[in-house]
């Protein structure tokens, strides 16, 4: 697996001279994975970052984008409604991410991209995005399979070799991690 950062900062994306070396944009990944199916790329976050990303993956000539949100903020989400996948026919964007107080990433979604905020209702785009709420963080896992894609499992299905187990029970009790997945 490698990982690509196209944004790691804060709250506010910066554009000046010494953000150069690092970067300026909010948070936006691209995991690549031998698992992940041909075609599709999988990012994380969609801060201003996922607008760089998103380019990057139509000079490869990728339109599926499947992504984990983390969370909300607008730095985890001001990339999405100004990057050209949205908008554009022939992509397919899925989307997993937490549902808190009964909003999901397509509540989200659909409050950022809305007049007069933004000058696109997200109704008029959501054809090719697919948003699959996450509603038990902790207890649910996506796979990732090459030929079968993406699915979302709940953890009992999971068998953990003994040693992880027990390597994890250690480290548990030890508070050195406060929980296994979420």
């Amino acid at each position: 697996m490698k990982i690509t950062t196209y944004g790691t900062r804060g709250s506010i994306p910066i554009a000046r001279g010494d953000s150069a070396k690092y970067g300026g944009n909010t948070t936006s990944l691209r995991i690549f994975s031998d698992c992940i199916p041909d075609g599709t790329a999988l990012a994380v976050d969609a801060g201003s970052g996922f607008v760089p990303l998103c380019h990057g993956l139509l000079g490869e000539g990728i339109m599926d984008i499947a992504m984990i949100m983390t969370h909300y903020h607008h730095d985890h989400t001001q990339g999405f409604p100004l990057s050209p996948h949205p908008f554009m026919p022939g992509s397919n964007i899925k989307v997993w991410g937490p549902r808190e107080n009964g909003t999901g990433p397509q509540e989200v979604f659909s409050a950022i991209m809305k007049t007069p905020f933004f000058p696109m209702d997200y109704a008029m785009v959501r054809n090719g995005i697919t948003c699959k709420p996450l509603m038990h963080i902790g207890t649910q896992v996506l796979a990732v399979h090459p030929e079968g894609g993406f699915s979302l499992m709940g953890l009992s299905p999971i068998k953990l070799p003994q040693a992880t187990k027990k390597a994890t029970a250690r480290l548990l009790k030890k508070k050195k991690i406060s929980t296994i997945l979420s």
